[in-house]
């Protein structure tokens, strides 16, 4: 049996690590997972890997950093390293500034992921890693998770909306921003970035617009296949 190669998802989000580690299995490859930094570079040093996607705003260690530490080690130094972030203040420059070899900004398309695997990966560049990358079988299993998920989240932000602290509403927003449309759920994903600008801002009206709108949303029945 040929051995799968390796790639390391980088992701304090578990819904993302669920929805990418999917894909990956789709593509052929197997996956690690690393919820922080210091959990990243333990795991970096012990697991033979052909691949890093790397999230930037980590616990414990920013991925940044992360990947300094990377490109600079004598074993790791060649490592490919995907930064892939929801942050939109200019991500390219911020991946060039830590060493990364690419960059993928949330949310992005299948395809867009296939494309950096089909780059990075010594087996990619030899010949396309095998799926489709247009529909993800049991996609429709594990979405009721991330929406209730999401629905803690609101909870969460309406807390926050009366106690004033934009700081946690705007980290939740951002985690929404990326995850929404890898979930089927564009929707979600475009009144995160609206509620992180409102939340930057303090706007406290707009704010308050965007969550009753989440809740439309998060309450309405799933789409007919």
């Amino acid at each position: 049996m040929i051995k799968k190669e390796r790639v390391m998802i980088v992701d304090d989000e578990p819904d993302m690590l669920t929805i990418i580690t999917m894909r990956l299995k789709k593509w052929g490859y197997d996956s690690v997972c690393a919820s922080s930094g210091p959990e990243a570079m333990k795991k970096i040093k012990s697991e033979k890997l052909c691949m890093v996607l790397l999230d930037l705003a980590l616990p414990g260690m920013q991925g940044d950093e992360i990947c300094r530490k990377i490109k600079s080690g004598k074993n790791t130094s060649s490592l490919p390293v995907v930064v892939v972030s929801a942050i939109r203040d200019d991500l390219a420059g911020r991946a060039r500034a830590c060493g990364a070899d690419d960059w993928l900004l949330k949310p992005y398309e299948p395809s867009e992921l296939l494309k950096k695997l089909k780059r990075f990966s010594p087996r990619g560049q030899k010949k396309s890693p095998a799926g489709k990358t247009k529909k993800l079988k049991g996609l429709e299993k594990i979405r009721p998770e991330y929406i209730k998920h999401r629905k803690e989240d609101l909870k969460e932000i309406l807390k926050n909306i009366k106690s004033g602290d934009f700081e946690n509403i705007k980290v939740m927003a951002h985690r929404m921003s990326g995850s929404g449309a890898m979930y089927g759920c564009e929707n979600i994903s475009k009144l995160g970035m609206l509620m992180e600008d409102a939340a930057v801002s303090g706007d406290v009206p707009g704010i308050a617009r965007l969550a009753d709108r989440l809740a439309k949303v998060l309450s309405a029945r799933p789409p007919k296949k």
